[in-house]
């Protein structure tokens, strides 16, 4: 899959690519080829293009076709096309007659004796060709002034230019002066706009013919022959100048591609990331581990000898940086210091590469920040953001696939995708769904058995819990590690539940006391039912898990597990004698009880026993495992304390937000002390991420630093515009797609989300 790159062949670049003259005689093609497959490939609309079925690229429909049009104009049938007014043509057949009459042509019906004249009949069908073409341009003109179709980049100057070029050429195009005359004005008008960027004209050239002064394109012409690394307008230049460097990057081209080329090329490296990119997001990287380390082991080379690949595409320079940084490969935000604000992005980037979906892969690489201070991605993050929330608001991203994905990455800020929904509901390997389904009445037998299920006073979030395991815990083997995190997810929701609202203090002390002596409980007199339910849940459930957890480690891990589980319960106890008591502790004080009262350890922990790797005293008891603990905490518990301070002050509950705003004894604002907790998360997501993301003198295993970063996504889905455990709305919706629903997709769509690149 990784071994061989092939994108799809553009009718619009093989056309240009098609009219290039030869070297040595004028009058033939430079590389014929290009003519074959122009010949062999018109769709039945007479378009060339590709994808005639699109309802939102006629635009880059039409261009395509004209382009085919000139290049076959230009060598096949100039002899019988080119005169003035009418033309004469010899046909055959009623249908080619009745085309020929609707186009205004001059018609003789040919004799029985020259109906098998075989040059003849190629001519006539040559001829077809064009009129089909010539038909497909006149009756989808309209979509020239339709502003809901997608324009490829540069149409307004490309188009207008090539019907000039077939005007040159003496074609009948079906197009009244008034319209042609108007595009052409318009057009006179864009290149004026730009005249002073000198890099979009020179890539938009071919719409600007023999009135552009060609050596000055040369300026942006790359190692290996190209102009941007486009055949089209690297054909142009070669028509113009018979440039060497020109004529051996598309001979180049046609060895990979034989008689067709890309509209990019290469992009063999940019493809590839795309490959590991769609292949994280799936979840099936680990299937494809050493190509994927081969691929970023040559790309992180590339970046350090700043190969031309990676930085004359913006798209692949943003990739690239966060797939290295992901992967633990330490390199500088400084090379991306030249697209920091929204300007230098637009003079200096070239205009293949400044559409949506680059700014997304921009706004994404802004993510990255690892270091205290990088001022540059921040930056970046700032315009990126805002142009995105922009063309969002504005309506103006009509490519419905970008537009979902947009919404996701910059407004939920969520890493639980919706396409990654999508794909498990519908793909999901044959059988995802049917795995889901029966974990999740294995697990509601357990909630049955244990007791939990009838408990009336504790928020029951089983399926939440489930769905949130299997968006980053994909695979069938790690069916322990789903049902040890969703088991703790919802034991942790009851117990906070218990120490909030129900249980009274005596009731507390009592489940305290219980999971001090653990196995020595039955010396300890249970105070009530709903003690003795949530102390047996909790024991018989951590002890399975410890069991399952021997095998896989080889060591035993319940007192660990224990002492987590009463340090989270502790913690919790403090925060309840503060409300019970009325007491206001410093922000210092509250902030060390709720990230360890947020419940991650024994969560987290347990779950990283069922990921494979072996993980020693050492490791679990590093300051690189406790400070990623403290940051994960951190990042959920402020992020809930922003969606629930309301709610939490009417219910007497102590809050960061609240106490910030007591704290400064009335100098800030209940918003201004929401901005400085924001920080503080930023903060430490950003320390997380840099931990996650190094691989020098790191303890934990990368499966559970990635554990630790997807925790922390999880609570930027849960508490990203409301508080979705207590009052879920989207979580609702997302979890019965993922465990329930069929999600039936149009075979495009299932298309785009399978592996290819």
């Amino acid at each position: 899959m990784f071994d061989e790159v092939r994108l799809s062949v553009s009718s619009y670049d093989t056309a240009w690519v098609a009219m290039v003259p030869s070297r040595n005689v004028s009058d033939q093609p430079c590389f014929p080829q290009c003519l074959d497959w122009i010949l062999e490939n018109q769709h039945p609309d007479g378009s060339w293009c590709l994808d005639p079925t699109h309802p939102s690229l006629v635009k880059d429909s039409l261009s395509s076709t004209l382009a085919c049009v000139l290049a076959l104009q230009k060598w096949q049938v100039g002899d019988l096309l080119v005169k003035k007014g009418r033309f004469l043509i010899v046909v055959h057949s009623t249908p080619f007659l009745f085309l020929l009459l609707k186009m205004n042509f001059t018609v003789i019906i040919g004799t029985s004796q020259t109906k098998n004249n075989s040059l003849e009949r190629k001519y006539c069908n040559l001829i077809v060709l064009l009129l089909l073409g010539l038909d497909f341009i006149g009756s989808n003109n309209w979509a020239t002034y339709d502003e809901h179709q997608y324009s490829p980049v540069g149409f307004d100057i490309l188009y207008p230019g090539m019907l000039i070029s077939a005007s040159e050429l003496g074609l009948n195009l079906p197009l009244d002066t008034s319209t042609i005359n108007s595009m052409l004005r318009e057009r006179d008008l864009m290149v004026k706009s730009i005249e002073d960027q000198k890099d979009h004209l020179a890539y938009v050239a071919e719409g600007l013919g023999s009135s552009y002064k060609w050596r000055e394109a040369l300026t942006y012409q790359r190692r290996d022959g190209s102009l941007f690394n486009s055949p089209s307008t690297t054909a142009a230049a070669l028509t113009h100048l018979r440039d060497d460097g020109c004529f051996e990057y598309l001979s180049s081209v046609l060895k990979v591609y034989k008689n067709a080329v890309p509209t990019m090329y290469p992009l063999d490296l940019y493809t590839r990331l795309c490959m590991v990119d769609r292949l994280e997001r799936l979840g099936v990287h680990r299937y494809f581990r050493h190509e994927i380390e081969s691929v970023l082991d040559e790309t992180y080379r590339c970046w350090v000898q700043r190969s031309e690949e990676i930085f004359s595409n913006t798209a692949c320079c943003a990739m690239a940086f966060r797939l290295l940084r992901k992967n633990e490969f330490e390199i500088s935000s400084d090379d991306l210091a030249e697209l920091e604000e929204q300007d230098k992005f637009f003079k200096s980037v070239s205009p293949v590469f400044r559409d949506t979906s680059t700014v997304l892969e921009l706004y994404r690489a802004s993510q990255m920040t690892v270091l205290e201070k990088e001022p540059n991605l921040e930056k970046l993050h700032g315009w990126t953001s805002s142009l995105l929330k922009h063309q969002l608001l504005n309506h103006t991203i009509k490519d419905q696939r970008l537009h979902n994905e947009i919404l996701t990455t910059v407004i939920r800020c969520s890493s639980i995708d919706d396409k990654v929904l999508r794909i498990f509901s519908t793909q999901d390997f044959n059988n995802c769904q049917a795995i889901h389904q029966k974990e999740l009445l294995e697990l509601e037998r357990w909630a049955k058995d244990t007791g939990l299920d009838h408990l009336e006073f504790a928020r029951k979030r089983l399926l939440h819990f489930y769905f949130s395991s299997v968006t980053f815990l994909y695979s069938a083997e790690l069916s322990d590690a789903r049902f040890s995190w969703t088991t703790n997810c919802f034991l942790l929701t009851i117990l906070d539940d218990f120490f909030d609202v129900e249980g009274s203090r005596e009731e507390l002390v009592n489940l305290i006391e219980l999971i001090e002596k653990w196995d020595g409980h039955l010396a300890t007199d249970i105070l009530s039912e709903n003690v003795g339910v949530l102390f047996y849940s909790l024991y018989n459930t951590v002890n399975e898990l410890a069991a399952k957890a021997f095998v896989v480690q080889r060591r035993c891990v319940k007192e660990h597990l224990v002492g987590l589980w009463l340090n989270t319960l502790v913690c919790m106890m403090k925060e309840a004698e503060w409300s019970r008591d009325k007491l206001k502790p410093t922000m210092e004080e509250y902030v060390s009880a709720a990230i360890v009262s947020i419940g991650y350890e024994p969560i987290s922990l347990i779950t990283q026993y069922f990921l494979g790797p072996k993980l020693s005293e050492d490791v679990v008891s590093s300051a690189e495992y406790v400070t990623m603990y403290k940051h994960l905490g951190t990042i959920t518990r402020l992020r809930n304390d922003i969606e629930t301070f309301k709610r939490e002050a009417v219910q007497g509950k102590m809050n960061s937000v609240s106490l910030y705003v007591a704290q400064s004894q009335g100098k800030l604002t209940e918003e201004e002390a929401i901005t400085k907790i924001r920080e503080i998360v930023e903060c430490s997501r950003r320390e997380l991420r840099w931990m996650v993301t190094q691989r020098k003198n790191s303890l934990v295993p990368k499966a559970c630093k990635d554990l630790f970063w997807s925790g922390s996504n999880l609570a930027y889905y849960y508490y990203s515009s409301s508080d979705e455990l207590t009052s879920p709305s989207k979580l609702v919706n997302d979890a019965n797609s993922i465990v329930y629903q069929k999600i039936h997709l149009s075979p495009r769509e299932e298309e785009s989300n399978g592996l290819t690149a």
